[in-house]
């Protein structure tokens, strides 16, 4: 398999193994270790879809890697070994605050607070109320905050769905803060606008002098007065240690040659592809080909190092998106489940779990692995879920959580079974720390115990 390097990767670790030149039992072989070490950037995406998802639809028997994605997530299965999934959790933050049952868990997914009543929360004509702010930072936001890496997108957000509904919480599901939203981009166009209408490096250096010093100098050639010391006859090496250091040094700067050709490999594939159609109001019969464009072009910027935040929605809490081949309305047929369980809810779910799929695999494209020979999936977290449970109870028990990727942190191909009634924010906790961010909890306090043991 081939392993996709960096040129800046590369600097990092190999300047650090030529300038241990003189630490001989350390520099032999020290590059094969460097380059399995390599640091690459560590994303955190969120994924929310609508209307819940009845544990029946979805709990496997099996626990630990004795599970299978079957029912409404059979669409995932061949993805199993990139998800990990999380069950035995509830979300005590959706149970509570402004607005309805859809309204709380939307305004609580990824958040951990409850909903805050405010003046400025709206009202139906039956007095039904819907919720204006989640109650802090989302999940994605409060990593950005404590990482602040120097992207040129501090986050992205996109969603899928007919326009804006009634409550802020169910259509935003990006939060700096209480009454601080960031809206999701609607239109694709718009999104590649986002992405790629920002100064950004577009091609390779054309002229001579800045391609020589982009390409051309090595990091080698800044320790090149250690390496005359060292091998020098002063120094006291044998010459037999004198050539292998430069054996060594010749093999580094052919990998560090194999780094150049990548990252201009690399930098090819980041440019702003060709512009996508305007979707300037989504009809539910554009919705796949609307969502597959928002997260091809979400999934470019992660990979591009745009950004290493997103917020990625698909639907609306509580959006009763119909789609012409089904018998009704996705909202609709959540109410009625428990009375006829044979509906086609569970076709719905397994449409956007189709959707979900087409995200993951774009993350994890072979044809664009990372300085560590893993897929931008691999080394990302991508936390899944919505904002109920059972659609007809409406509850928040047993609800649907899946992480894809893990980041080296969260074991996946695994389904993890939480017990004692766990919160979702020990979840949120446990994403944090895959990412590295070192907070000893998340969301509101009352709800936290202790980061969950996913590894």
């Amino acid at each position: 398999m081939k392993k996709a390097m960096s040129r800046r990767g590369f600097l990092k670790g190999a300047g650090a193994v030529a300038i241990g030149l003189p630490f001989m039992d350390l520099m032999l072989g020290a590059w094969g270790a460097q380059a399995a070490e390599i640091e690459v950037p560590k994303r955190l995406v969120t994924f929310f879809f609508a209307n819940g998802c009845p544990p029946a639809l979805w709990l496997p028997q099996g626990v630990g890697r004795d599970f299978v994605l079957d029912r409404a997530l059979a669409p995932l299965e061949g993805l199993r070994s990139k998800i990990a999934l999380v069950s035995g959790l509830h979300d005590p933050a959706g149970k509570a605050g402004s607005g309805d049952d859809h309204s709380r868990g939307s305004g609580a997914f990824c958040v951990g607070h409850s909903n805050p009543y405010q003046e400025s929360d709206s009202f139906d004509a039956s007095g039904k109320r819907f919720a204006s702010s989640a109650g802090g930072a989302s999940l994605e936001q409060f990593a950005r905050e404590r990482l602040r890496p120097q992207t040129l997108l501090g986050s992205l957000e996109v969603a899928t769905m007919r326009g804006a509904p009634f409550s802020r919480t169910y259509h935003i599901k990006s939060w700096r803060g209480v009454n601080q939203p960031n809206p999701p981009i609607l239109n694709p166009l718009d999104t590649c606008d986002r992405i790629f209408g920002v100064e950004r490096p577009t091609a390779l250096p054309t002229d001579g002098e800045a391609r020589q010093a982009r390409y051309q100098q090595s990091v080698l050639d800044t320790i090149l007065p250690e390496y005359h010391r060292v091998t020098s006859e002063r120094y006291g090496l044998s010459a037999m240690s004198r050539t292998m250091i430069g054996d060594h040094l010749d093999a580094v700067r052919e990998l560090e040659r194999r780094a150049t050709l990548n990252e201009r490999e690399m930098l090819a594939a980041c440019l702003r592809p060709d512009q996508p159609q305007s979707y300037a109001e989504t009809r539910y019969s554009e919705y796949a080909e609307v969502f597959k464009l928002q997260a091809e072009l979400v999934a470019m910027a992660l990979r591009c190092d745009v950004t290493r935040f997103s917020s990625v929605m698909l639907g609306a809490g509580g959006e009763g998106f119909k789609l012409s081949e089904f018998e009704g309305a996705h909202h609709e047929l959540g109410h009625q489940w428990n009375a006829r369980p044979d509906n086609d809810f569970v076709v719905y779910t397994r449409f956007q779990m189709e959707l979900f799929a087409h995200f993951l695999r774009a993350l994890d494209s072979p044809e664009h692995l990372e300085a560590n020979g893993k897929s931008v999936l691999e080394n990302s977290v991508v936390l899944a879920g919505t904002e109920i449970s059972n659609p007809s109870n409406h509850d928040h028990d047993e609800m649907l959580y899946m992480v894809a990727g893990g980041a080296g942190a969260i074991r996946t191909g695994y389904h993890h079974r939480i017990g004692d009634k766990r919160a979702v924010n020990d979840l949120y906790t446990s994403c944090l720390h895959a990412v590295g961010v070192d907070a000893p909890s998340f969301g509101a306090a009352e709800f936290n115990k202790q980061a969950l043991e996913l590894g």
